[in-house]
């Protein structure tokens, strides 16, 4: 009997101490067992208007020299509670506000619920808008095509003159390979990239790849006429941009603390994995006319998580920029820290240049205009 017992504690410490070990590694790695010093040299300032600004794209169209930026906006937790309303794509024009320039309503796509978005380079003869729609799913939840494709981007000519600039609906593009798109980069008028951060189609699944640290989001590719995957064993692919040049695509891993910068085959799209930047939580990527990358990031994984579920409980947010000298080397510039009172949960950055720069989140109704050099709190 007493051998029984020793060999039942036995086992239970051989069971016990390995778990305990992975849940304060994976604490670690979500950044919650991080003491934050939260700072910030920027004076910031609300934009109400758009609710859920998950992600934004600089862009030129209106013909004014500040120019502005498209939002993807969508009310996510209506989504999750489910009494889902119309998101859309809002247009700041950064001298007067914010103003819509596209919702679903009585247009096509009917239903429209945008989460990554991501425009043509300067070269392109015509800009075009590329958006990650979720038509019949909740941003955190499985696919479900029983009544239609659950995931699709949506193409839109941007039309822009005299400081007024509309969206019209050009495509809707569906694939089976779209199984959990995040983000898009275009890289002309018809090809573009996309990330699956999950490869799983259920709940479980996704809490499987997240928890079981495995690395199964990937990149697509889209040549025109169809899919390819041309990255792989990414953990929770999120974020994803295009160098000013075309040669260089940069991809976050929000769970692994770490930017993929992968070197582009212009003629074939292939995707050769260079280098990664370690980054803490990020989410979208940006970059700036100047070339830098702008970071959105989640500094607590775990924190974010609990937001997601309960807006009471707030959280921090990060902004980082990331600059490569001529000699090659990389310099991480934390340009702010919050903890989540003036915006929660940061998604992305969009640097405007002399200064000034917006964030916004997945889920407050608002977004945040900053600029550098005056200390806001």
């Amino acid at each position: 009997m007493l051998r029984a017992r020793r060999i039942a504690l036995a086992l239970l410490v051989l069971v016990l101490v390995p778990g305990l070990g992975w849940g304060i590694y994976l604490l670690a790695l979500a950044g919650e067992l991080s003491s934050l010093g939260y700072h910030s040299d920027s004076e910031c300032h609300r934009v109400e208007g758009v609710i859920g600004p998950e992600d934004m794209a600089f862009t030129r169209a209106s013909g004014m020299p500040e120019g502005g930026a498209f939002v993807s906006s969508d009310d996510r937790r209506a989504t999750v509670a489910g009494e889902p309303v119309r998101g859309a794509i809002h247009y700041y024009s950064l001298t007067t506000g914010i103003s819509t320039v596209y919702e679903a309503s009585g247009d096509e796509p009917a239903l429209f619920h945008p989460h990554g978005i991501g425009l043509t380079p300067a070269s392109a003869k015509q800009e075009r808008l590329f958006v990650v729609n979720h038509p019949r799913e909740s941003l955190f939840g499985p696919n479900d095509d029983s009544d239609g494709p659950g995931h699709t981007i949506e193409v839109f000519d941007v039309i822009g003159e005299g400081g007024v600039v509309r969206l019209a609906h050009d495509r809707t593009i569906a694939d089976p390979l779209l199984v959990s798109p995040n983000d898009v980069a275009p890289v002309d008028e018809e090809r573009f990239y996309v990330t699956n951060d999950h490869l799983a189609q259920t709940k479980l699944g996704h809490k499987l790849e997240e928890y079981g640290r495995l690395a199964r989001g990937h990149v697509l590719y889209w040549d025109g006429a169809n899919f390819s995957v041309v990255a792989r064993d990414i953990h929770f692919a999120n974020g994803i941009a295009v160098s000013h040049d075309g040669a260089t695509v940069y991809v976050a891993s929000v769970t692994d603390a770490r930017i993929h910068v992968f070197s582009r085959d212009a003629a074939s799209g292939a995707l050769t994995r260079r280098e990664t930047l370690p980054v803490r939580g990020p989410d979208n990527i940006t970059i700036s006319e100047d070339g830098a990358l702008w970071v959105g990031a989640h500094p607590k994984l775990l924190t974010f998580r609990g937001y997601s579920k309960d807006p009471a409980k707030r959280s921090p947010s990060q902004v980082f920029r990331l600059e490569r000298s001529e000699a090659g080397a990389w310099h991480t510039e934390n340009v702010m820290l919050s903890d989540g009172s003036d915006i929660s949960g940061s998604s992305v950055a969009l640097g405007l240049g002399e200064g000034r720069f917006l964030v916004g989140s997945v889920f407050d109704a608002w977004l945040l205009d900053c600029w550098r050099g005056a200390d806001s709190e």
